[in-house]
């Protein structure tokens, strides 16, 4: 299949499980999320990447508070989907989906022994790729959820140094899913 059609594909596969939280439909946009189409042009992995993480989003949407669907949780969304924009850096979210500051030997420490297996450890992501669809699959899974420790994650830096480190089209779409 073409490029073209495999995207189509995902996007269609988050239009069709919009808003059910459906497990196996959420891992499996994750999982392509995260190291899908390794092999194809780097132009072809962002969309691929961006496609996935909307995807996901549609899925998942405002779920991360809902009481409905607990088998969400186990999947680790929220912090596989913040190692995706982060290289999993600066913040660990706990089971319940709450954000915690931590250094980055207890990071480390806490993330390897909690992790599922089969799980892939942040440093496996290509973070130019999977950062634009995580960002808007994390919004989306957040919103309306009022989780202030999630929107300060997704804030920008202070510093004008770390604030040009980031590409502009990330720092646009952590203000949109800051604002959700």
């Amino acid at each position: 299949l073409t490029s073209a059609a495999q995207v189509a594909a995902i996007a269609g596969i988050g239009l069709l499980f919009r808003d059910t939280g459906n497990c196996l439909m959420a891992e499996f946009l994750l999982n392509e999320l995260s190291h899908g189409q390794s092999t194809a042009r780097t132009i072809d992995s962002e969309s691929y990447a961006l496609t996935a993480g909307l995807a996901l989003g549609m899925v998942t949407v405002g779920m991360a508070r809902s009481k409905r669907n607990v088998s969400l949780a186990a999947l680790g969304i929220a912090q596989r989907l913040h190692d995706a924009f982060t290289c999993g850096r600066d913040v660990l979210i706990d089971k319940e989906h709450s954000l915690h500051a931590v250094t980055n030997t207890t990071y480390s420490q806490s993330f390897l022994s909690n992790r599922r297996p089969g799980m892939r450890v942040s440093r496996d992501f290509n973070f130019n790729v999977t950062a634009s669809g995580a960002i808007l699959a994390f919004g989306l899974y957040f919103a309306k959820s009022g989780s202030r420790t999630a929107a300060l994650s997704l804030c920008l830096p202070e510093a004008q140094v770390l604030l040009e480190r980031i590409r502009p089209d990330l720092l646009l779409l952590r203000v949109l899913a800051r604002a959700l």
